[in-house]
């Protein structure tokens, strides 16, 4: 019996002993832990959060003994390289008081239990980077979208206006070129090869054309989730430019024959 206390107490004294020996894990909250291992995803805007890399991740494991089992058939000296390899990486995080802002030494990324926060920390980093790319993702759509309303708002703006110029020109023009065009057919004393404007047919396919024209941009909306511009009319004749311009052809055309006759008179 006192054989077997004996063992036990010497037990218990051995792993007091052990359990002195092991240090403690390091006093570090997660954000700063994530302030100390954290970057930024390559191509990421400023305003991603930081995320925990999957090497940084392995790194920590590796040197503290957490993954022993998953290297267990690496030979030492590539282990050993790789250990090395990932102790300089650490030291010059370390090294960078912007980074290193709780004053962690070398050897506490060797701690297992810091280890296991590491791997903690970087799921709940990636999570919320994977989180704030969805909404920034969303955000952006929805910039495009709006930008994009906007613009047609506006590019159906312009076209309604240049429909009410239309409707207002229009018994105007008709009106005018109605004038000019018989003071066109008494110079010239014949109805044959006349301007074009002066053709009973050019009046009725304007009309027909603003009509037309005019029907089309009442039924114009700007529709906020379009990806389709909207389906402007085609004004051809019907174009206030394009009506000033053969007006005007026909008031040169006059006035070239009334330069004309005014010559033949000298």
């Amino acid at each position: 019996m006192k054989k077997r206390t004996l063992a036990v107490s010497a037990i218990l004294i051995a792993s007091l002993t052990l359990s002195a020996c092991e240090k403690s894990a390091p006093k570090i909250s997660d954000e700063e832990v994530l302030t100390l291992l954290g970057e930024k995803v390559a191509f990421s805007k400023d305003d991603m959060p930081l995320s925990i890399s999957k090497r940084t991740e392995e790194c920590a494991r590796m040197i503290s003994g957490l993954d022993t089992n998953v290297y267990k058939d690496m030979s030492k000296e590539m282990l050993g390289s790789f250990k090395t390899a990932c102790r300089k990486d650490f030291q010059k995080i370390i090294s960078d008081p912007q980074r290193n802002t709780v004053g962690l030494k070398l050897e506490d990324m060797e701690n297992a239990k810091f280890s296991e926060q590491i791997t903690r920390v970087r799921v709940e980093s990636l999570e919320k980077a994977k989180t704030a790319e969805i909404a920034n993702a969303k955000a952006r759509k929805e910039k495009a979208a709006a930008e994009k309303l906007a613009k047609n708002q506006e590019v159906i703006a312009a076209a309604r206006q240049k429909g009410k110029l239309l409707e207002t020109a229009l018994e105007p023009h008709l009106a005018e070129l109605k004038e000019k065009c018989a003071e066109w057919k008494l110079i010239s004393g014949i109805s044959q090869f006349s301007p074009y404007a002066c053709y009973k047919n050019y009046e009725d396919s304007l009309r027909k054309q603003a009509q037309n024209v005019i029907d089309q941009i009442s039924k114009l909306e700007a529709k906020p989730e379009s990806i389709v511009d909207p389906s402007l009319p085609y004004f051809g004749i019907a174009d206030p430019e394009a009506m000033g311009e053969e007006l005007r052809n026909v008031e040169n055309e006059v006035a070239a024959m009334k330069e004309e006759i005014e010559i033949h008179k000298h």
